[in-house]
């Protein structure tokens, strides 16, 4: 107890806790820029942010390592406030914490050297954490080749070899393919057997993992068309040179990525000069994550059993309903049919996917709206506006009877952005009508667009009015939200660690094995090891890369 009272009577006091949440609340671009790079162990240990030593708070803290890192602007080399930073400095030094100092324009211009200097600094300050270091939560390939001579379940693993983390991650690379679906589906077959799992109900939920991709080495279509055309240049220039090739090469493929985009975006109708390709992953996409802050990402899909199982796993670069076939394909295979029943979010609200749905047989709930209470079931208008589905169809006359009870019929058709075709409907009652400012701000008056397949949305409306529907779809987010909650939370999954589609397919296959893993084994002692016949090609690395991977897999699915 004493030892605790000294902790808290200079560490994260009470009295400072209005600063910190100040200090944190009012981050600056710099501290909040170099803060995506430590936090979630990114680093290896463990950083708190906006932590204070009696009356100092820090940017950024491992306590373990007793390392403190600062960031400000030019104030910080003022004569006075150079005074101040060495009495804080001696202050903390006398808790035995070393402190290291950056500067803004060093975190915006040359992130890599910071971070590198970080790291450096954590070797020379030994850490404090208990060693050997447990078998839990090693993802970063050299945590992995540290961890098999320095605990002693790895030693057996690896049978008392030293992997060398390149070693790992040539053996992933080689693998992609047996590790992004084929295991994950015999890793699901097998767990869905030893559970005895029968079909039933199952959800599709999608989430944003951010790429490895720097977010400061964007480019837009013109910019990548004018580097690729400069790398051309140079490589023309230094034929035998292959790195020259090489940047040549990856340039070609930003700017090809740039231009189908912005191919897709002009087809749709929409505009091409927001479109930005990320140089070191031109697979990721830019798009908004959980905090609605952009970064290039992808979107990673999984299946969830009511039982808690992942029976299915797919990571696309921006549509989630695109994974739903390789989805449902993994449940065929596991399963030998279809999910009876699925649920879904807003998300998959299509009338293309609904229709699929329908006509495979599977009994689908999929409110257009967040679902979260009595009255957002349906999806609500545009501005305040009145939504579509407050227009009811008159199948028999072929028209739409608005809020206002007036009949919009026919007017003509056409073809959207996408390619897909509508009827649409209009009436000359707009100008009169007394709701005309709750429904429209057009000239014409309001218009309603009808596509084939959207009798599957007006079903599915009637559908969720029923008690026994909506009592069924409430067990969708203990179903689908726990596991990325958990993969995010628990296993450190907030951004992958490879780049490129194909790679990070991969190390989301990881992460779904470990989970299965840890559902169906508990706090059973599990050792796997991967069979990969005729793929090693007498490779010895290959062999004792094998038992690190695997022990990769337990060391998550040991994570509390």
């Amino acid at each position: 107890m004493r030892g605790r009272f000294l902790l808290t009577q200079h560490f994260n006091r009470r009295s400072e806790r209005a600063k910190r949440t100040a200090l944190r609340t009012n981050a600056t671009e710099a501290e909040q820029r170099l803060w995506q790079h430590p936090r979630s162990k990114q680093l290896g240990v463990k950083f708190r942010r906006q932590y204070s030593v009696d009356a100092y708070v820090v940017d950024f803290y491992a306590p373990r390592s007793k390392l403190a890192v600062e960031v400000g602007g030019d104030s910080h080399f003022r004569p006075s406030a150079t005074v101040y930073d060495q009495e804080r400095t001696r202050h903390l030094n006398r808790f035995g914490i070393e402190v290291v100092r950056f500067t803004n324009a060093e975190s915006a211009e040359n992130i890599e050297a910071v971070l590198a200097a970080i790291v450096e600094a954590l070797k020379c300050w030994p850490t404090t954490s208990p060693w050997p270091p447990p078998l839990t939560r090693q993802i970063a390939l050299r945590d992995l080749e540290q961890l098999s001579v320095a605990n002693i379940v790895a030693w057996w693993m690896c049978g008392g070899r030293r992997i060398d983390h390149s070693t790992i991650g040539k053996f992933v690379q080689l693998h992609e393919d047996v590790l992004g679906q084929q295991f994950v589906t015999a890793l699901a077959a097998w767990v869905v057997q030893r559970l005895k799992l029968r079909p039933g109900l199952s959800s599709i939920d999608g989430t944003v993992v951010e790429s490895a991709a720097s977010r400061w080495k964007l480019l837009q279509a013109e910019a990548a068309e004018l580097a690729a055309a400069e790398a051309s240049k140079a490589a023309g220039a230094e034929p035998d040179n292959p790195a020259v090739q090489q940047s040549a090469q990856a340039a070609q493929e930003v700017a090809r990525v740039a231009l189908q985009r912005c191919a897709k975006r002009a087809q749709q109708g929409k505009k091409t000069d927001t479109v930005v390709v990320a140089c070191s992953d031109p697979d990721a996409v830019v798009q908004p994550r959980k905090d609605k802050v952009m970064r290039p990402a992808y979107k990673a899909s999984t299946l969830m059993h009511e039982a808690g199982v992942i029976i299915g796993q797919y990571v696309v670069p921006s549509s989630e309903t695109a994974a739903v076939t390789p989805l449902l394909e993994q449940h065929q295979a596991v399963f030998a049919q279809l999910p009876p029943t699925l649920l879904t979010d807003a998300g998959y609200h299509h009338e293309e996917l609904l229709g699929e749905l329908a006509e495979q047989g599977i009994d689908v709930l999929c409110p257009s709206g967040k679902a979260m209470g009595d009255d957002d079931w349906e999806k609500k208008g545009s501005k305040g506006l009145f939504a579509k589905n407050q227009f009811r169809y008159d199948d028999q006359r072929d028209a739409y009877v608005c809020p206002a009870n007036e009949l919009l019929s026919y007017a003509d058709q056409g073809q959207d952005g996408r390619g897909h075709r509508y009827r649409r409907y209009r009436t000359a009652a707009c100008a009169h009508c007394p709701v005309r400012a709750q429904c429209t701000t057009g000239k014409q008056g309001r218009s309603i667009k009808r596509y084939a397949g959207d009798e599957y949305k007006e079903a599915m409306v009637l559908v969720l009015l029923q008690p026994r529907a909506r009592e069924v779809y409430g067990q969708r987010m203990p179903i689908a939200e726990t596991v990325h909650a958990e993969l995010r939370e628990r296993f450190g999954l907030r951004r992958f660690h490879r780049r490129g589609l194909s790679a990070v397919r991969a190390e989301f296959g990881l992460y779904c094995i470990a989970f299965n893993l840890k559902k169906a084994l508990r706090d059973t002692a599990v050792f796997l090891v991967f069979v990969v016949s005729g793929r090693q090609g007498g490779r010895g690395w290959a062999a004792a890369a094998t038992y690190v991977v695997s022990m990769h897999i337990v060391s998550l699915s040991q994570t509390p």
